[in-house]
């Protein structure tokens, strides 16, 4: 993971936890909602992306336009963009599409986040409980 990967927001994961971005520093470090405060920097070489799972679908309640057997449709906003779960390419392929048309496939959560601000203008945040 590089620091340009990363937006103010992003979900990103350190050790076996879940953080949020904070503030992030042009000298490869960021600062999260764990650890705010003077000298606090997290080195860009300890974060690990998070792998997207129906679990953090459900958590950004992205809505459902179709489901079957073979394949999960979700809704990207109000756009005409889907985020497609195709099972038969494994249970972490997720794949945006554009009018029915595969154009990029996602693995990791802030890179869903940063998709969905670029489409949508929309911050792709968990809904807690």
């Amino acid at each position: 993971m590089k620091i340009g990967d990363l937006r103010i927001g992003n979900y990103i994961q350190i050790e076996r936890f879940v953080h949020n971005v904070i503030e992030i520093h042009g000298d490869g470090y960021v600062i999260t909602n764990y650890n705010v405060g003077a000298n606090n920097k997290l080195a860009i070489s300890i974060i690990k992306p998070i792998v997207i799972t129906v679990n953090w679908l459900n958590k950004f309640s992205l809505p459902i336009n179709f489901e079957n057997e073979h394949y999960t449709i979700y809704d990207f906003g109000d756009t005409e963009f889907q985020l497609i779960h195709d099972y038969a390419k494994g249970l972490d392929k997720f794949n945006i599409a554009f009018e029915g048309n595969e154009i990029k496939t996602v693995h990791y959560v802030h890179q869903l986040q940063n998709l969905y601000y670029f489409l949508c203008n929309i911050d792709l945040m968990a809904i807690e409980g």
